[in-house]
């Protein structure tokens, strides 16, 4: 159906089908779950004791990580999460940080501010698992996935694509993603200075536009970059 390229050594072309959006049904579901887990063990069941149960899938916990940990279990909330902010800004994407942070959060019943660290674990998670069963492909199923996820695609070995797109592709149609295209920059003004033209013609406020990137485009991605920002070169000014 599709005309997802082979990998070299693939029999076939292979999707990873990801359908991680945070609707309420599953939030309601995640909290449910974690209510259970709660309940059944008198430590804290989502302080996870291995680096399988932390939402690692490679890599021991850091220090930092088993330090933050221990704060939760002494029910110093606050404490951990102020330590787990500050290792995600040192190291984005960094193992069980933000699988930690969301039980830090969830023990203060703090559930809006769980969710979302819990999602970027989520997210991690999905394409590292992606990663290691060599997929062409991950194929996002919401247009909320999309918009979250495509820029990643700058930094991992397959297409993250919609499944309308392998739709209309079996139908002989092909769209630019455009949007993609854009986010994948990292880089607002770079953004702001490719749309130039569409700006001019809508005579929209050039600040107001960027600061429109900056919240709604690129603001739009829970999980980091694994490399953060890595803007492409801009072109030298004609001498």
């Amino acid at each position: 159906m599709s005309r997802i390229k082979k990998r070299p050594g693939n029999d076939t072309g292979r999707c990873w089908m990801a359908a991680i959006s945070f609707h309420p049904f599953i939030c309601a579901l995640l909290i449910m779950f974690l209510q259970m887990s709660a309940g059944a063990q008198q430590t804290p069941a989502s302080v996870p004791s291995t680096p399988e149960q932390s939402g690692s899938i490679a890599d021991a916990p850091s220090a930092e990580i088993v330090k933050a940990r221990n704060l939760i279990q002494q029910n110093r909330y606050d404490a951990a999460i102020a330590a787990l902010k500050e290792l995600e800004r040192k190291q984005p994407s960094v193992h069980g940080a933000a699988h930690q942070l969301g039980v830090a959060y969830y023990k203060k019943a703090d559930y809006a501010s769980a969710l979302p660290a819990f999602k970027r674990e989520l997210q991690l998670n999905e394409l590292e698992a992606a990663s290691d069963a060599g997929v062409d492909a991950i194929v996002t199923v919401y247009h909320s996935d999309q918009r979250e996820l495509c820029a990643h695609e700058r930094d991992w070995p397959f297409r993250i694509i919609n499944i309308l797109e392998i739709v209309g592709e079996s139908m002989g149609l092909h769209q630019h993603d455009r949007y993609k295209e854009l986010k994948i920059m990292q880089d607002a003004d770079q953004i702001v200075a490719e749309c130039s033209d569409l700006i001019e013609k809508h005579a929209l406020d050039a600040g107001k536009a960027r600061n429109v990137v900056v919240k709604t485009l690129l603001g739009d991605q829970p999980l980091p970059l694994r490399g953060g920002a890595h803007p492409a070169p801009r072109p030298s000014n004609p001498a």
